[in-house]
Protein backbone atom coordinates (compact mmCIF):
# COMPACT_ATOMS: atom_id res chain seq x y z
CA UNK A 1 0.00 0.00 0.00
CA UNK A 2 1.43 3.30 -0.84
CA UNK A 3 1.15 5.63 1.70
CA UNK A 4 2.68 9.64 2.73
CA UNK A 5 3.52 10.47 6.09
CA UNK A 6 3.30 14.08 7.61
CA UNK A 7 4.94 14.72 10.83
CA UNK A 8 2.54 17.43 12.76
CA UNK A 9 3.64 18.03 16.19
CA UNK A 10 5.54 15.93 18.64
CA UNK A 11 5.04 16.49 22.49
CA UNK A 12 6.79 14.65 25.29
CA UNK A 13 6.30 11.07 24.60
CA UNK A 14 3.37 11.28 21.80
CA UNK A 15 3.72 12.24 18.19
CA UNK A 16 0.82 13.45 15.77
CA UNK A 17 0.91 12.47 12.20
CA UNK A 18 -1.17 12.54 9.24
CA UNK A 19 -1.34 10.02 7.29
CA UNK A 20 -2.69 9.92 3.57
CA UNK A 21 -3.75 6.09 2.02
CA UNK A 22 -3.39 6.52 -1.89
CA UNK A 23 -6.34 5.29 -4.17
CA UNK A 24 -5.35 2.28 -4.84
CA UNK A 25 -4.88 1.11 -1.40
CA UNK A 26 -8.52 2.10 -0.42
CA UNK A 27 -9.75 0.04 -3.48
CA UNK A 28 -7.75 -2.93 -2.45
CA UNK A 29 -8.89 -2.66 1.31
CA UNK A 30 -12.39 -2.35 0.15
CA UNK A 31 -12.22 -5.44 -1.58
CA UNK A 32 -10.00 -7.68 0.38
CA UNK A 33 -12.77 -6.47 3.37
CA UNK A 34 -15.79 -7.81 0.45
CA UNK A 35 -13.89 -11.20 0.11
CA UNK A 36 -13.67 -11.64 3.66
CA UNK A 37 -16.88 -10.89 4.79
CA UNK A 38 -18.44 -12.96 1.27
CA UNK A 39 -16.62 -16.18 3.06
CA UNK A 40 -18.32 -15.65 6.53
CA UNK A 41 -21.65 -14.61 5.31
CA UNK A 42 -24.43 -16.91 4.69
CA UNK A 43 -26.76 -15.14 2.78
CA UNK A 44 -30.11 -17.47 1.50
CA UNK A 45 -29.98 -18.76 -1.44
CA UNK A 46 -26.43 -17.87 -1.91
CA UNK A 47 -23.19 -20.14 -1.27
CA UNK A 48 -20.81 -18.75 0.91
CA UNK A 49 -18.03 -16.49 -1.27
CA UNK A 50 -20.19 -16.40 -4.46
CA UNK A 51 -22.71 -13.51 -2.99
CA UNK A 52 -23.21 -10.38 -5.27
CA UNK A 53 -21.22 -7.34 -3.47
CA UNK A 54 -24.62 -5.43 -4.00
CA UNK A 55 -26.59 -8.30 -2.45
CA UNK A 56 -23.61 -8.33 0.44
CA UNK A 57 -23.46 -5.02 1.64
CA UNK A 58 -27.34 -4.95 1.82
CA UNK A 59 -27.23 -8.11 4.02
CA UNK A 60 -24.53 -6.12 5.93
CA UNK A 61 -25.18 -2.52 5.84
CA UNK A 62 -23.45 -0.36 3.77
CA UNK A 63 -22.35 1.54 7.26
CA UNK A 64 -20.47 -1.92 9.13
CA UNK A 65 -18.61 -2.39 5.16
CA UNK A 66 -17.31 0.83 5.00
CA UNK A 67 -16.52 1.15 8.89
CA UNK A 68 -14.75 -2.52 8.70
CA UNK A 69 -12.84 -1.05 5.66
CA UNK A 70 -12.03 2.35 7.40
CA UNK A 71 -10.42 0.55 10.47
CA UNK A 72 -8.30 -1.86 8.21
CA UNK A 73 -6.90 0.89 6.48
CA UNK A 74 -6.21 2.74 10.04
CA UNK A 75 -4.95 -0.39 11.78
CA UNK A 76 -2.33 -1.17 8.69
CA UNK A 77 -1.21 1.89 8.43
CA UNK A 78 -0.35 3.30 11.26
CA UNK A 79 2.52 0.87 11.41
CA UNK A 80 3.89 1.36 8.47
CA UNK A 81 3.45 5.15 9.05
CA UNK A 82 5.68 4.56 12.60
CA UNK A 83 8.08 2.81 10.23
CA UNK A 84 8.59 5.55 7.68
CA UNK A 85 8.88 8.17 10.25
CA UNK A 86 10.99 6.78 12.43
CA UNK A 87 9.62 6.59 15.59
CA UNK A 88 9.65 3.97 18.74
CA UNK A 89 6.43 3.03 18.74
CA UNK A 90 5.29 1.53 21.99
CA UNK A 91 1.92 0.74 20.32
CA UNK A 92 -0.76 3.24 22.13
CA UNK A 93 -2.56 5.03 18.97
CA UNK A 94 -5.58 7.51 18.96
CA UNK A 95 -7.39 8.94 15.93
CA UNK A 96 -8.02 12.66 16.97
CA UNK A 97 -11.21 12.37 15.17
CA UNK A 98 -14.13 10.45 15.49
CA UNK A 99 -14.00 7.33 13.58
CA UNK A 100 -17.53 8.25 11.63
CA UNK A 101 -15.50 11.44 9.93
CA UNK A 102 -12.75 9.32 8.61
CA UNK A 103 -15.65 6.71 7.50
CA UNK A 104 -17.86 9.36 5.76
CA UNK A 105 -14.78 10.54 3.80
CA UNK A 106 -14.12 6.90 2.59
CA UNK A 107 -14.40 6.16 -1.18
CA UNK A 108 -12.60 3.29 -2.30
CA UNK A 109 -10.39 4.11 -5.24
CA UNK A 110 -9.51 7.85 -3.78
CA UNK A 111 -7.06 8.84 -1.20
CA UNK A 112 -7.81 8.86 2.28
CA UNK A 113 -6.22 11.27 4.98
CA UNK A 114 -6.62 11.02 8.64
CA UNK A 115 -4.66 11.97 11.66
CA UNK A 116 -3.62 10.13 14.44
CA UNK A 117 -1.65 10.54 17.73
CA UNK A 118 0.94 7.89 19.06
CA UNK A 119 2.57 7.21 22.12
CA UNK A 120 6.63 6.88 21.44
CA UNK A 121 9.64 5.79 23.52
CA UNK A 122 10.75 9.50 25.01
CA UNK A 123 13.17 11.61 25.09
CA UNK A 124 15.58 11.73 28.27
CA UNK A 125 16.94 14.60 29.46
CA UNK A 126 19.45 15.06 32.61
CA UNK A 127 19.14 18.70 33.86
CA UNK A 128 22.06 18.05 36.45
CA UNK A 129 25.51 16.18 36.83
CA UNK A 130 24.90 12.49 38.34
CA UNK A 131 29.08 12.30 38.47
CA UNK A 132 31.66 14.33 40.95
CA UNK A 133 29.33 15.68 42.90
CA UNK A 134 28.36 14.75 46.97
CA UNK A 135 25.45 12.84 47.91
CA UNK A 136 24.01 12.81 51.08
CA UNK A 137 22.89 9.34 52.79
CA UNK A 138 21.02 8.39 55.78
CA UNK A 139 23.76 6.68 58.24
CA UNK A 140 23.19 3.86 60.51
CA UNK A 141 24.27 4.33 64.35
CA UNK A 142 25.23 1.08 65.76
CA UNK A 143 27.03 2.58 68.80
CA UNK A 144 24.60 1.50 71.20
CA UNK A 145 25.07 -2.03 70.25
CA UNK A 146 25.30 -3.85 73.35
CA UNK A 147 22.12 -2.40 73.96
CA UNK A 148 20.68 -3.80 70.58
CA UNK A 149 21.91 -6.92 71.70
CA UNK A 150 20.76 -7.10 75.11
CA UNK A 151 17.60 -5.93 73.62
CA UNK A 152 17.71 -8.98 70.74
CA UNK A 153 17.96 -11.27 73.72
CA UNK A 154 14.77 -9.90 75.86
CA UNK A 155 12.64 -10.47 72.55
CA UNK A 156 14.19 -14.00 72.14
CA UNK A 157 13.37 -14.92 75.61
CA UNK A 158 9.73 -13.40 75.29
CA UNK A 159 8.81 -15.70 72.66
CA UNK A 160 9.80 -18.37 74.81
CA UNK A 161 8.22 -17.30 77.71
CA UNK A 162 5.33 -18.88 79.82
CA UNK A 163 2.55 -16.80 81.12
CA UNK A 164 1.25 -18.00 84.24
CA UNK A 165 -1.78 -17.03 87.00
CA UNK A 166 -0.55 -14.17 88.94
CA UNK A 167 -0.98 -13.46 92.77
CA UNK A 168 -1.68 -10.38 91.98
CA UNK A 169 -5.58 -8.92 91.94
CA UNK A 170 -4.95 -5.21 90.91
CA UNK A 171 -3.31 -4.80 87.42
CA UNK A 172 0.69 -3.02 87.89
CA UNK A 173 3.17 -2.68 85.31
CA UNK A 174 5.13 -5.56 83.82
CA UNK A 175 1.85 -8.19 84.39
CA UNK A 176 -0.62 -9.19 81.33
CA UNK A 177 -4.10 -8.60 81.98
CA UNK A 178 -6.90 -10.59 80.29
CA UNK A 179 -9.09 -8.84 79.26
CA UNK A 180 -12.11 -7.74 77.04
CA UNK A 181 -12.21 -4.56 75.04
CA UNK A 182 -14.58 -2.15 73.28
CA UNK A 183 -13.77 1.23 72.32
CA UNK A 184 -16.21 4.13 71.18
CA UNK A 185 -16.03 7.58 70.04
CA UNK A 186 -15.80 9.99 73.05
CA UNK A 187 -18.64 12.47 73.28
CA UNK A 188 -18.36 16.48 73.95
CA UNK A 189 -19.82 15.84 77.37
CA UNK A 190 -17.35 12.63 78.37
CA UNK A 191 -20.00 10.15 77.48
CA UNK A 192 -19.35 7.23 75.05
CA UNK A 193 -20.73 7.58 71.42
CA UNK A 194 -20.59 4.93 68.66
CA UNK A 195 -18.76 2.24 68.91
CA UNK A 196 -15.01 2.47 66.76
CA UNK A 197 -14.42 -0.29 64.54
CA UNK A 198 -11.26 -1.88 62.88
CA UNK A 199 -8.74 -0.86 66.31
CA UNK A 200 -7.90 -2.99 69.24
CA UNK A 201 -11.32 -5.38 70.25
CA UNK A 202 -12.76 -8.51 71.18
CA UNK A 203 -13.18 -10.82 74.51
CA UNK A 204 -10.12 -12.58 76.33
CA UNK A 205 -7.05 -10.39 74.69
CA UNK A 206 -3.77 -10.61 76.21
CA UNK A 207 -2.93 -7.14 76.88
CA UNK A 208 0.84 -6.88 78.18
CA UNK A 209 0.34 -3.72 80.76
CA UNK A 210 3.42 -2.29 79.30
CA UNK A 211 4.52 1.43 79.05
CA UNK A 212 5.01 2.48 75.27
CA UNK A 213 2.99 -0.60 73.91
CA UNK A 214 -0.35 0.96 72.99
CA UNK A 215 -1.85 4.40 72.60
CA UNK A 216 -0.68 6.77 75.25
CA UNK A 217 -2.57 6.78 78.48
CA UNK A 218 -4.41 3.80 77.91
CA UNK A 219 -2.25 1.36 79.79
CA UNK A 220 -1.67 4.08 82.86
CA UNK A 221 -5.56 3.80 82.61
CA UNK A 222 -5.07 0.58 83.21
CA UNK A 223 -3.14 0.33 86.17
CA UNK A 224 -5.10 -0.18 89.58
CA UNK A 225 -8.25 -2.55 87.87
CA UNK A 226 -8.88 -4.99 90.45
CA UNK A 227 -9.97 -8.35 88.63
CA UNK A 228 -13.77 -8.48 87.58
CA UNK A 229 -13.94 -4.65 87.37
CA UNK A 230 -14.95 -2.98 84.37
CA UNK A 231 -13.05 0.39 83.86
CA UNK A 232 -13.46 3.40 81.46
CA UNK A 233 -10.11 4.31 79.80
CA UNK A 234 -9.91 7.45 78.31
CA UNK A 235 -7.30 8.59 75.22
CA UNK A 236 -6.80 10.16 72.36
CA UNK A 237 -5.62 8.35 69.06
CA UNK A 238 -2.17 10.37 67.85
CA UNK A 239 -1.85 11.69 64.46
CA UNK A 240 0.15 9.18 63.10
CA UNK A 241 -2.71 6.56 63.51
CA UNK A 242 -3.36 4.01 61.29
CA UNK A 243 -6.82 4.40 60.28
CA UNK A 244 -6.37 8.30 58.71
CA UNK A 245 -9.51 9.43 60.34
CA UNK A 246 -8.96 8.67 63.71
CA UNK A 247 -6.27 10.31 64.12
CA UNK A 248 -6.39 13.14 66.92
CA UNK A 249 -9.87 11.52 68.33
CA UNK A 250 -10.65 11.59 71.45
CA UNK A 251 -12.08 7.82 72.05
CA UNK A 252 -13.00 5.92 75.72
CA UNK A 253 -11.64 1.96 75.95
CA UNK A 254 -14.44 0.24 77.89
CA UNK A 255 -11.84 -2.43 79.86
CA UNK A 256 -13.33 -5.07 81.58
CA UNK A 257 -10.31 -7.24 83.21
CA UNK A 258 -11.08 -11.17 83.46
CA UNK A 259 -7.44 -12.25 85.24
CA UNK A 260 -4.06 -11.47 85.71
CA UNK A 261 -0.85 -13.23 84.09
CA UNK A 262 2.87 -13.02 84.69
CA UNK A 263 5.51 -13.57 82.15
CA UNK A 264 7.98 -16.37 83.11
CA UNK A 265 10.85 -15.86 81.01
CA UNK A 266 13.47 -18.52 80.36
CA UNK A 267 16.85 -18.12 82.26
CA UNK A 268 20.07 -16.75 80.11
CA UNK A 269 22.05 -20.26 80.37
CA UNK A 270 24.67 -21.95 78.10
CA UNK A 271 21.88 -24.65 77.78
CA UNK A 272 19.66 -22.21 76.48
CA UNK A 273 21.67 -21.18 73.78
CA UNK A 274 22.18 -23.98 72.54
CA UNK A 275 18.69 -24.80 72.17
CA UNK A 276 17.71 -21.45 70.62
CA UNK A 277 20.97 -20.12 69.04
CA UNK A 278 22.88 -23.50 68.34
CA UNK A 279 25.77 -21.78 70.12
CA UNK A 280 28.24 -23.02 73.07
CA UNK A 281 28.03 -20.52 75.38
CA UNK A 282 25.73 -16.97 76.06
CA UNK A 283 28.86 -15.32 75.17
CA UNK A 284 28.99 -16.81 71.74
CA UNK A 285 25.31 -16.32 71.13
CA UNK A 286 25.99 -12.68 71.88
CA UNK A 287 28.79 -12.45 69.46
CA UNK A 288 26.15 -13.99 66.53
CA UNK A 289 23.73 -11.44 67.31
CA UNK A 290 26.89 -9.01 67.42
CA UNK A 291 27.05 -9.92 63.82
CA UNK A 292 23.47 -10.22 62.59
CA UNK A 293 23.03 -6.60 63.96
CA UNK A 294 26.44 -5.28 62.12
CA UNK A 295 24.97 -7.11 58.93
CA UNK A 296 21.39 -5.75 59.35
CA UNK A 297 23.26 -2.30 59.72
CA UNK A 298 25.15 -2.76 56.50
CA UNK A 299 22.09 -3.80 54.77
CA UNK A 300 20.30 -0.78 55.81
CA UNK A 301 22.90 1.41 54.83
CA UNK A 302 23.38 -0.08 51.52
CA UNK A 303 19.29 0.97 51.57
CA UNK A 304 19.67 4.05 52.26
CA UNK A 305 22.78 4.61 50.03
CA UNK A 306 20.44 3.27 47.41
CA UNK A 307 17.90 5.45 48.25
CA UNK A 308 19.84 8.57 47.96
CA UNK A 309 20.81 8.07 44.69
CA UNK A 310 17.43 7.78 43.61
CA UNK A 311 16.57 10.68 45.26
CA UNK A 312 19.45 12.41 43.04
CA UNK A 313 18.10 11.18 39.95
CA UNK A 314 14.75 12.32 40.43
CA UNK A 315 15.61 15.50 41.23
CA UNK A 316 17.79 15.78 37.49
CA UNK A 317 15.57 13.09 35.09
CA UNK A 318 13.32 15.00 32.79
CA UNK A 319 11.39 12.59 30.64
CA UNK A 320 7.88 12.80 29.62
CA UNK A 321 6.07 9.52 30.81
CA UNK A 322 4.13 7.38 28.32
CA UNK A 323 0.78 6.80 29.72
CA UNK A 324 0.67 3.12 29.02
CA UNK A 325 4.03 2.62 30.21
CA UNK A 326 2.57 4.10 33.58
CA UNK A 327 -0.43 2.01 33.25
CA UNK A 328 1.32 -1.03 32.45
CA UNK A 329 3.44 -0.66 35.86
CA UNK A 330 0.34 -0.08 38.30
CA UNK A 331 -1.22 -3.17 36.77
CA UNK A 332 2.04 -5.16 37.36
CA UNK A 333 2.33 -3.64 40.91
CA UNK A 334 -1.64 -4.74 41.77
CA UNK A 335 -0.83 -8.67 40.56
CA UNK A 336 2.34 -8.01 43.13
CA UNK A 337 0.31 -7.05 45.69
CA UNK A 338 -2.39 -9.72 45.28
CA UNK A 339 1.01 -12.76 45.18
CA UNK A 340 2.12 -11.20 47.85
CA UNK A 341 -1.50 -11.78 49.64
CA UNK A 342 -1.78 -15.31 48.91
CA UNK A 343 2.03 -15.28 50.25
CA UNK A 344 0.47 -13.89 53.46
CA UNK A 345 -2.40 -16.33 53.54
CA UNK A 346 -5.01 -14.77 52.73
CA UNK A 347 -7.65 -17.22 51.10
CA UNK A 348 -8.00 -17.02 47.12
CA UNK A 349 -11.62 -16.31 47.71
CA UNK A 350 -10.90 -13.22 49.63
CA UNK A 351 -8.51 -12.05 47.28
CA UNK A 352 -10.48 -13.05 44.18
CA UNK A 353 -13.09 -10.10 46.03
CA UNK A 354 -10.61 -7.96 46.32
CA UNK A 355 -9.86 -7.99 42.71
CA UNK A 356 -12.88 -5.78 41.47
CA UNK A 357 -12.91 -2.42 39.06
CA UNK A 358 -13.78 -0.33 41.66
CA UNK A 359 -10.62 -1.27 44.06
CA UNK A 360 -8.52 -1.04 40.89
CA UNK A 361 -9.74 2.05 40.56
CA UNK A 362 -8.40 3.62 43.79
CA UNK A 363 -5.27 1.67 43.59
CA UNK A 364 -4.53 3.14 40.50
CA UNK A 365 -5.25 6.42 41.16
CA UNK A 366 -3.40 6.48 44.61
CA UNK A 367 0.12 6.23 46.01
CA UNK A 368 0.94 3.49 43.37
CA UNK A 369 0.70 5.50 40.41
CA UNK A 370 3.24 7.80 42.21
CA UNK A 371 5.39 4.77 43.08
CA UNK A 372 5.42 3.67 39.56
CA UNK A 373 6.06 6.76 38.34
CA UNK A 374 8.80 7.17 40.17
CA UNK A 375 10.34 3.79 39.32
CA UNK A 376 9.54 4.54 35.48
CA UNK A 377 11.53 7.59 35.54
CA UNK A 378 14.91 6.44 37.65
CA UNK A 379 14.35 3.28 34.81
CA UNK A 380 14.69 5.99 32.13
CA UNK A 381 17.49 7.74 33.92
CA UNK A 382 19.62 4.79 34.53
CA UNK A 383 19.27 3.34 30.83
CA UNK A 384 20.55 6.80 29.46
CA UNK A 385 23.56 6.97 31.94
CA UNK A 386 24.19 4.24 30.78
CA UNK A 387 23.87 5.29 27.12
CA UNK A 388 26.10 8.05 27.84
CA UNK A 389 28.98 6.05 29.61
CA UNK A 390 28.89 3.14 27.18
CA UNK A 391 28.11 0.64 29.91
CA UNK A 392 27.00 -2.59 28.90
CA UNK A 393 25.72 -5.85 30.98
CA UNK A 394 27.35 -9.13 30.08
CA UNK A 395 25.11 -11.45 28.10
CA UNK A 396 26.18 -14.36 29.85
CA UNK A 397 25.34 -13.46 33.01
CA UNK A 398 21.71 -12.22 31.89
CA UNK A 399 21.37 -16.29 30.21
CA UNK A 400 22.44 -17.91 33.37
CA UNK A 401 20.02 -16.22 35.58
CA UNK A 402 17.38 -16.56 33.19
CA UNK A 403 18.24 -20.60 33.40
CA UNK A 404 18.41 -20.47 37.18
CA UNK A 405 14.51 -19.02 36.73
CA UNK A 406 13.66 -21.37 34.16
CA UNK A 407 15.07 -24.46 36.71
CA UNK A 408 13.26 -22.60 39.55
CA UNK A 409 9.91 -21.98 37.97
CA UNK A 410 9.49 -24.77 35.49
CA UNK A 411 9.55 -22.93 31.34
CA UNK A 412 6.06 -23.34 31.43
CA UNK A 413 5.08 -21.36 33.83
CA UNK A 414 7.80 -18.58 32.63
CA UNK A 415 7.34 -15.40 30.69
CA UNK A 416 10.73 -15.38 29.67
CA UNK A 417 10.92 -11.88 27.44
CA UNK A 418 9.53 -10.17 30.91
CA UNK A 419 11.89 -12.18 32.88
CA UNK A 420 15.04 -11.24 30.48
CA UNK A 421 13.33 -7.43 30.63
CA UNK A 422 14.12 -7.49 34.69
CA UNK A 423 17.10 -9.36 34.43
CA UNK A 424 18.68 -7.24 32.09
CA UNK A 425 17.29 -4.05 33.85
CA UNK A 426 18.12 -5.06 37.61
CA UNK A 427 22.01 -5.93 36.29
CA UNK A 428 21.93 -2.17 34.10
CA UNK A 429 20.73 -0.78 37.68
CA UNK A 430 23.33 -2.03 39.33
CA UNK A 431 25.96 -1.04 37.13
CA UNK A 432 25.14 2.50 36.59
CA UNK A 433 24.43 2.92 40.37
CA UNK A 434 28.15 1.61 41.40
CA UNK A 435 29.51 3.83 38.55
CA UNK A 436 27.67 6.60 40.46
CA UNK A 437 29.01 5.51 43.59
CA UNK A 438 32.32 5.69 42.35
CA UNK A 439 32.25 8.72 40.85
CA UNK A 440 30.91 11.03 43.34
CA UNK A 441 31.13 11.18 47.14
CA UNK A 442 28.80 9.34 49.24
CA UNK A 443 27.88 11.76 52.66
CA UNK A 444 26.72 9.96 55.38
CA UNK A 445 24.10 11.98 57.55
CA UNK A 446 23.49 11.07 61.51
CA UNK A 447 21.15 13.30 63.22
CA UNK A 448 20.73 13.05 66.97
CA UNK A 449 17.53 15.84 67.64
CA UNK A 450 17.80 18.72 65.35
CA UNK A 451 21.89 18.01 65.29
CA UNK A 452 23.51 16.41 62.45
CA UNK A 453 26.86 15.13 62.66
CA UNK A 454 28.84 14.56 59.03
CA UNK A 455 30.82 11.99 57.75
CA UNK A 456 32.81 11.58 54.79
CA UNK A 457 33.33 8.35 53.80
CA UNK A 458 34.19 6.30 50.38
CA UNK A 459 31.14 3.99 50.07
Amino acid sequence: MGIQVEKLKAGGATVSLRITVDGESTRSTYRSVLRNLANKANVPGFRRGKVPTNILINFFGKEKVMASVAEELVSENIKKAVQEAGLQYLGQTDLLEPAEDVVARLTPGEPLSFEVKVEVWPEVTLTGPYKDVEIEAKGVDIENEEMLIDRALGEMRARRSKLVDSDKTAAELGLTAIASLKCFRKLPDGGKGEQIEGVAAGDNLEVPIEPGRFTEGFVEGMVGMQVGEVRDVPIVFPETQRLKDLAGTPAIFEVELHALKQRILPELTDAWAQEVGECPTVADLRNKLRESISDEAQNTLERNIEAAIESMLTRIIQVDLPESLVEDQVKQKFAELMTQLKGQGIPDDQIKAMITKENYEKYRTGPAREAAEKELRISFGIAKIAELEKITIDEATVNEQLANARREMGADNLDEKRTRDRIEAALERQKVFSFIRENCTMKLVRSEGAEKARETVAA
